[in-house]
């Protein structure tokens, strides 16, 4: 089932009414909703979601090799079909069934690999009191991944069932036991809702083997060994952390399904917000635990991006003998003390055995020049390098001094050594991979591969009234839909009678437009404005600050006020500093 013309545009209408609720846009300007009737998506909603879960529950589960996803048989309508059950609850349409619409908007998301989305959905259903039934508590038991706290079940036919599903799960992902067992406890599960069920239950049925077993598919206890070609054994005390994560996202699975856990360079572009700094702990371990590397460096452009990585890192190896040190500016010629449990003598201390303890370095690329330079002794014990925001290379005179650094780099480092690049877009990420890693270099484009989805618009201030017309993410020039009405400017203040009116935001100052919108939008949560460049930011705050003086009506929140008390600090500081 695909939507057509006239679907994606009911799907439009319903989406604009509900974006006029998101930006708290007065009652009487929302749009005439004569003539739509959103329920007539509903058939079409439920069946791709339907047919994509009976398909998943059906599947076999994937054991050997490295292609252990199970991908979506068409992401797009799966994603049409969420985004439609998230718009007819924020639309106000759902009534007593907003519970039952956003679990079934996150099971949709969560199948097509949206597994973020599927996170914001759940939460939204959390604040709802939840319909009864042991078929829906099952449902979001099933998309929360609680696993060590099993759902209270009344009785009814269904209850056996249900708790011998949840058992088989809990008992896997804490204890990593009963696997096998899946396939038999949710074929009679289905059984039995195929044959005594009504539709909505036969849906549900089908949701929750999908997802679960979607689960299994994704779990870190399952497909971390056959990525990296090492036993369970190796990786059971990791599993047992309680902070380590249970599921690989689709853009972490690329990295064992291209061989990168087993050893092979490459260059690997991600999204935002796809898990890349859990991957790069994930390439660590695995050149740990084959002893491929006793030294691994994680290689990143700026200080406070190395100490962000510094102190994850920090966190998911605690309790572990692995060292880690954020190596700072400051000037030291001799780093051998640093690495005196890898080097005896100038020679690596473990030439036939593993290491009893392993270390990190998390550095830029000006200081691991300067320490290779001055030990070169470390070039043999250095099994990886890890190049984080490889795409700043594209990124003017910085890029240009990354460029070269790594090439410096690159002239140093022993063939062996295992590189990874982590990047966003590289236009020629090939041409790249091969000057930096040789011909051998694996090229993988995992921009398609984020956990949530995104919506982008532009804003269009041509009549009275502003709208907003939402594109394609991917395209820009794909139209969406549009949101009518939903800027207007309001009259400020005069400080004195020889003073030109005032409004805010003003139709002409793209600044205002943002600032204006984020008032719309913060008593719903916190909202980020991006500054291109740093003297936007006060700009920004100063007219914000002068908007509230000149007695700007629009309603700033507790916490907002907050944030305007950090404004006007900001601003002092700033012109202190400036005038200093």
């Amino acid at each position: 089932m695909k939507p057509e013309r006239a679907s994606k545009r009911l799907h439009g209408i319903t989406h604009a009414k509900a974006r006029m609720y998101e930006f708290n846009v007065p009652i009487e300007h929302h749009i005439d909703l004569t003539g739509n009737d959103f329920a007539e998506l509903f058939p079409l909603a439920i069946g791709i979601l339907g047919d994509e879960a009976a398909l998943v529950a059906q599947a076999s589960l994937p054991d050997a090799g490295l292609e252990l996803r199970l991908i979506p048989s068409d992401a797009i309508a799966l994603r049409f079909s969420a985004s439609f059950f998230h718009a007819y609850v924020n639309a106000k349409q759902a009534d007593e069934s907003e519970h039952f619409f956003l679990l079934l908007g996150a099971s949709a998301y969560y199948l097509s690999d949206l597994a973020g989305s599927a996170s914001v959905l759940l939460r939204e259903a959390s604040n709802i009191p939840p319909e009864g039934g042991n078929l829906i508590a099952m449902m979001q038991w099933t998309l929360s991944g609680s696993w060590s706290s099993n759902p209270a079940f009344v009785e009814d036919h269904y209850s056996p069932y249900l708790r011998a599903v949840a058992g088989v799960i809990s008992a896997y992902f804490l204890l990593g036991t009963r696997r096998s067992e899946f396939d038999v406890v949710s074929t009679s599960f289905r059984k039995l809702a195929y044959e005594s069920g009504t539709d909505r239950e036969l849906l549900i049925a089908d949701i929750i083997v999908a997802i679960l077993k979607k689960r299994l598919c994704n779990a870190a206890r399952h497909v971390l060994p056959l990525y990296s070609g090492l036993s369970d054994d190796v990786w059971a005390k990791t599993f047992e952390r309680s902070d380590f994560m249970k599921e690989l996202w689709p853009a972490q699975h690329v990295f064992g399904e291209r061989g990168i856990l087993q050893g092979r360079s490459g260059i690997i572009q991600m999204p935002t917000s796809a898990g890349k700094t859990r991957a790069i702990e994930l390439v660590i371990r695995s050149a740990f635990f084959s002893e491929r590397a006793d030294l691994a460096v994680v290689v990143a452009p700026f200080r406070a991006l190395c100490t962000e990585i510094t102190h994850f890192l920090r966190s998911a190896f605690s309790d572990e003998a692995v060292h880690l040190n954020e190596l700072s500016d400051a000037l030291q010629v001799d780093y051998s003390e640093l690495f005196a449990d890898l080097l005896v003598g100038g020679v690596p201390a473990f030439p036939e055995g593993i290491a009893t303890v392993r270390q990190i370095v998390v550095v830029t690329p000006e200081k691991l020049l300067y320490v290779l330079r001055h030990n070169p002794e470390l070039i043999n014990i250095l099994g990886l390098v890890i190049y984080d925001e490889g795409h700043q290379f594209d990124s003017g005179p910085r890029g240009v001094t990354y460029e070269l650094l790594l090439t410096a780099i690159k002239r140093l480092l022993e063939p062996k050594t295992q590189s990874v690049l982590i990047s966003a877009v590289i236009q020629n990420a090939s041409a790249i991979g091969k000057w930096l890693m040789g011909d051998d270099v694996v090229i993988v484009d995992g921009q398609s591969l984020s956990t949530t989805t995104r919506s982008v618009a532009f804003a269009s201030w041509t009549t009275n009234l502003g709208q907003l017309q939402f594109v394609s993410p991917d395209d820009p020039d794909a139209f969406s839909y549009f949101v009518p009405r939903i800027i207007r400017s309001l009259p400020l203040q005069k400080r004195s009678n020889r003073e030109k009116d005032r409004v805010f935001p003003d139709p002409t100052d793209n600044n205002s437009i943002a600032l204006y919108l984020g008032l719309q939008l913060v008593p719903n949560g916190s909202v980020a404005i991006f500054c291109g460049r740093k003297p936007t930011v006060s700009v920004m705050t100063s007219a914000l600050v002068e908007a509230y003086d000149r007695g700007l009506s629009m309603e700033a929140v507790q916490t907002f006020q907050n944030v305007l008390s950090l404004a006007c600090f900001h601003i002092t500081a700033t012109r202190r500093m400036e005038s200093a």
